[in-house]
């Protein structure tokens, strides 16, 4: 897909610029993507979309407030200028503040193998069709989905301090439903692959085996135990605590209008032992929600949210930063043209440490391992989350397989209660909702750790 001719938004822009001296500070952002959906219901094609989607936004500050106006014509953008400008100075009665960032000129490409642009729409059907195939004849799969969607197209960004920024953008994703029943017992597992390319359709035959399997494997495991036990957490399990708690905790929209998120998320407060180094990365190229640039030009960083222990960073817009007199971190990305960037993280993790998991589990008599996260609610400081796999643990060793499983807490003293941080280290790529911005690219992981004294949903003892 082509990019749209730069010289008509250059000339616009610039010219409507030089006549605009009632706002402090504008951007624009405009882009064309080419998506992609497919769905699938056990055998069935359930449903297929393929649509061009093209749009631009436009942001104004004056006197401490934004003016923000969408639009989908590009001769639409000087008389959205203007009104972006006015609204802006309808509702401003401050003083406007930006973090300082760097003018950049710039132009970026993907990093893959196969963009999904250059696969027909025939070939994606039939990748997704073979695979409700293979996972409908699975035996006790009673029903299954198949989803397919990519979003393939190019960004473009240029601001009033001379920030040009053009970019390529890709992703791609796949999901897998297993459904298995017998004799009334219905147990369900899923499986998912996202990337930047194509390419990573290729493993698909293994994640719907693997879906398959954990499926029909929940038909004879056996309900948690409730109670307080030691649990080791895998890299999948790891990343939920430190994305949906700690990260959103330090998003600093959040917290520079909260004076009781500023005394608990206060720099320099001990959070856990020196062990616990916890990360925002946005320079992962390749790694979904990372880019060289976020979605005001700034350049995307390496941030310490938490550094042996001590909480010693936050994630900024520009905005956030300027107004608590920080450092821009990269972290203002909007989902889509039709929202204005807020504060998001982008590749959370947990960094590696020294222990091996079996080093970990050895002196564990009773507790559980729980691989990945099937779902969780969060509340501020408070959690709640089901493994998507999880066993048992027994002297040391690793047990069967357990279903009807829930960890709760606080983040406070669950991070004080990470007492072991393995040496290994896993990336996974998924989707954050915040506010109403929805299905925003992320990554998040980190290494095997333990936990002392979690709590855990199940039946009594």
């Amino acid at each position: 897909m082509a990019l749209f001719s730069r010289r008509k938004i250059d000339g616009d822009f610039f010219e409507g610029i030089a006549k605009l001296n009632e706002a402090d500070y504008l951007d624009f952002q405009w882009e064309e993507f080419l998506e992609t959906r497919i769905h699938y219901i056990g055998k069935e094609l359930d449903s297929v979309r393929q649509k061009i989607v093209k749009g631009g936004n436009v942001r104004a500050l004056a006197n401490g407030r934004w003016g923000f106006v969408s639009f989908n014509k590009l001769d639409q953008l000087n008389e959205s200028m203007k009104l972006a400008t006015r609204i802006a100075r309808l509702i401003g009665k401050g003083k406007s503040i930006l973090a300082d960032a760097q003018v950049v000129q710039d132009n970026l490409a993907v990093d893959c193998k196969e963009r999904p642009s250059d696969v027909s729409l025939e070939e994606k059907n039939e990748l997704c069709k073979k695979g409700s195939e293979l996972l409908v004849g699975f035996p006790k799969i009673r029903s299954s989905q198949i989803v397919y969607s990519d979003k393939y197209g190019q960004k473009y960004y240029i601001n009033s301090e001379g920030s040009v920024i053009e970019r390529e953008k890709s992703n791609v994703n796949l999901r897998v439903i297993a459904v298995a029943k017998e004799k009334g017992n219905i147990q369900t597992a899923w499986e998912s692959l996202s990337g930047e390319g194509y390419e990573m359709t290729r493993s698909l035959d293994g994640k719907i085996k693997r879906a398959a399997e954990r499926a029909v494997g929940l038909l004879d495991a056996r309900s948690a135990v409730g109670g307080v036990f030691t649990v080791i957490a895998d890299a999948g399990a790891c990343g939920f605590l430190v994305h949906e708690v700690l990260g959103h905790l330090s998003e600093a929209d959040r917290i520079y209008e909260n004076k009781t998120l500023q005394k608990e998320m206060r720099i320099g407060r001990k959070l856990s032992n020196e062990k616990l180094n916890v990360i925002d990365n946005g320079t992962i190229l390749g790694q979904l929600g990372c880019s060289k640039y976020d979605d005001e030009g700034v350049l995307c960083s390496k941030t310490y949210l938490i550094k042996d222990g001590i909480l010693s960073g936050r994630l900024h817009s520009r905005e956030t930063a300027g107004r608590m007199d920080e450092k821009p971190t990269g972290n203002a990305r909007s989902v889509d043209y039709n929202y204005a960037p807020i504060v998001r993280m982008t590749c959370t993790y947990i960094e590696p440490g020294d222990w091996t998991f079996e080093e970990m589990i050895e002196d564990i008599k009773q507790g559980y391992y729980i691989k990945g996260v099937e779902a969780g609610q969060t509340s501020l400081t408070a959690f709640i989350c089901s493994g998507r796999e999880v066993f048992f643990i027994r002297n040391g060793e690793l047990g069967e397989e357990i279903k009807n499983f829930s960890f709760s807490g606080n983040i406070y003293p669950v991070l004080e209660n990470i007492d072991a941080v393995g040496k290994d280290l896993a990336l996974f790529s998924g989707n954050c909702d915040k506010g109403l911005q929805r299905d925003l690219p992320v990554s998040f992981g980190g290494p095997h750790i333990r936990l002392q004294n979690a709590l855990i949903g199940g039946k009594e003892r």
